[in-house]
C-alpha cells in the first residue's frame, strides 16, 4: 500500500504494516467492551 503492494488477504498472512492497525483495532474494541456498563 505504502511502498506499492497491495494489501490483499492472498499476500501474506498479515503484511508487517498491518500489524500496528490490527492491534490498535483489537484494543479499541477490548477497551469498548470492557468500559460498556453491562
Amino acid at each position: 500500500m505504502l511502498w506499492g503492494a497491495p494489501l490483499l488477504p492472498t499476500s501474506a498472512p498479515l503484511p508487517a504494516v498491518g500489524y500496528p492497525f490490527l492491534v490498535l483495532t483489537f484494543a479499541s474494541w477490548i477497551w469498548t467492551l470492557v468500559k460498556t456498563p453491562r
